[in-house]
């Protein structure tokens, strides 16, 4: 009973730990929101803010979601939707307008194609590059493989059986 217990006090431990987590990361990207729709009402661009909060989402949602040590996951699809929405928030940012470009660019299916595509391209690079990897050495291993069977081939042939022992 000893056992079950301990495993039970280590479940319950790492659930509570993974729920500090969970809302560590709450926290931070509830802070980081905050500090920009402070600054984007205060500059009067509620509008540059919602656009903003919509295309990190993908972010976000990494960054709740990637619980590995570098969260290297969160690092790629964040570079990903940040490239997906440059051209957005240049245009946003050199408009004499900047909240009008900003419900304009909201209300246009492209733009959202083409940030939620970049962010969705960041997790394929997550998910397929292990895969291929995995079959690119796998490919290299079988080459080496032969390779060193035609060679024990030919030493056989030139020595013998003998060496064989």
């Amino acid at each position: 009973m000893t056992e079950s217990s301990t495993i039970k006090e280590k479940l319950t431990k790492l659930r509570k730990e993974r729920a500090r987590r969970f809302l560590k990361n709450l926290i931070f990207i509830a802070l980081i929101a905050t500090v920009f729709a402070v600054g984007f009402i205060w500059l009067e661009m509620k509008s540059v803010f919602f656009f903003v909060f919509l295309a990190l989402s993908p972010t976000m949602i990494s960054i709740l979601w990637d619980k590995k040590p570098g969260r290297f996951a969160s690092k790629t699809v964040a570079a990903f939707n940040i490239t997906g929405m440059f051209p957005y928030i240049v245009a946003i940012a050199s408009s004499g307008s900047p909240d009008s470009v900003a419900l304009a660019t909201i209300y246009d299916p492209k733009t959202w194609g083409l940030v939620y595509g970049f962010a969705i391209f960041g997790w394929s690079v997550i998910l397929l590059i292990p895969k291929i990897t995995l079959i690119f050495l796998e490919i290299r291993s079988k080459f080496m493989i032969r390779k060193m069977e035609t060679f024990q081939k030919e030493l056989l042939d030139e020595w013998g059986e003998e060496i064989r022992r």
